[in-house]
């Protein structure tokens, strides 16, 4: 018998190449995600194996070569962010639409926003959080008040007299006060007044302290508080402050207003607090973990297990 052999054809030869390469393809492709036909062939899922170290690495990549400081802060100073806004907003055609574009959002939004609806939900809310408050320890913190100024009101007095004698004396001694010697002699005067009110402004925020801690440290209590029959125990579990919080309570009531700029809106803030805390705890109640209480309120040991303070 004589066998005889072909060479294969051109089309024959591309299609076993075609073949080939379609089926190394599909297990490339498919050894990064799973096991092809689900046989264990050692480096196949490797993307489920070790996403880990892949996540890791990328991250590292990036954080290295695009997230630095200098990177990143050399990006942001060549986009000249602020200028080139400036730039468009210099233009009036820019500058009139987002005018434009503004006043249409701030119509829409008082389109959603009814006038009748809004009001009526602002009156709901005061309502209720009127009815919901306390005003024992407002009433209370006035009564304090009025005793602890006719304490300081000597003070006041002093001074205010010592002023006005100084500022007669300075009218006597120069019957023009549009002279230059007058007129430093009068700054003077303001000067020393402006002094002794400061020193009286201390002197009254040590007094406040004095009478806040010494009474809460030993009674729970001061004049205002018995007069309305309310206490401040603490928070955690309604037992009598300790002298260190009634301290720190005095303290942030008393003393903490006295900083210049800010005391005034601090004390606004502390005495307000209690307007919308669940608990209604002014802030010098949260710094020294206490709660103002009625004094029909059970004592320590009397109150369900201790809570946070806040």
């Amino acid at each position: 018998m004589q066998l005889t052999f072909r060479a294969p054809s051109t089309s024959g030869r591309g299609s076993e190449a075609a073949m080939v390469g379609g089926l190394a393809d599909w297990f490339a492709v498919t050894a990064l995600f799973r096991r092809p036909l689900g046989l264990p062939i050692p480096h196949t899922a490797i993307i489920p194996a070790k996403k880990d170290q892949i996540g890791e690495g990328l991250a590292g990549f990036v954080q290295q070569y695009f997230l630095t400081t200098e990177i990143v802060s050399e990006r942001v100073a060549a986009a000249q962010v602020p200028r080139r806004v400036g730039e468009w907003l210099a233009d009036p055609v820019h500058a009139d639409r987002l005018a434009a574009e503004v006043a249409s959002a701030i119509s829409g939004l008082a389109g959603v926003l009814r006038e009748d609806e809004l009001r009526n939900s602002v009156a709901a809310f005061a309502d209720r959080r009127l009815r919901e408050l306390d005003i024992a320890p407002l009433l209370a913190r006035l009564i304090d008040g009025i005793i602890v100024s006719l304490l300081t009101a000597p003070l006041w007095v002093v001074v205010a007299i010592r002023a006005f004698h100084r500022i007669d004396r300075v009218v006597q001694q120069y019957p023009d006060l549009n002279t230059p010697a007058a007129q430093a002699a009068l700054k003077q005067a303001d000067s020393k007044l402006l002094g002794a009110a400061w020193v009286i402004v201390i002197a009254s925020g040590l007094i406040w302290f004095l009478y806040d801690w010494l009474q809460h440290a030993k009674w729970g209590q001061t004049v205002g508080k018995r007069a309305l029959s309310i206490r401040v125990v603490s928070a955690y579990d309604r037992s009598p402050v300790s002298g260190s919080a009634a301290a720190r309570r005095a303290a942030t009531f008393a003393l903490a207003p006295m900083v210049p700029f800010v005391g005034t809106f601090f004390y606004l803030l502390n005495v307000l607090w209690q307007l919308w805390d669940r608990r209604r705890q002014c802030l010098h109640d949260k710094v020294a973990n206490t709660v103002v209480v009625r004094t029909s309120t059970p004592p320590a040991g009397q109150w369900p297990p201790p809570q946070q303070p806040w």
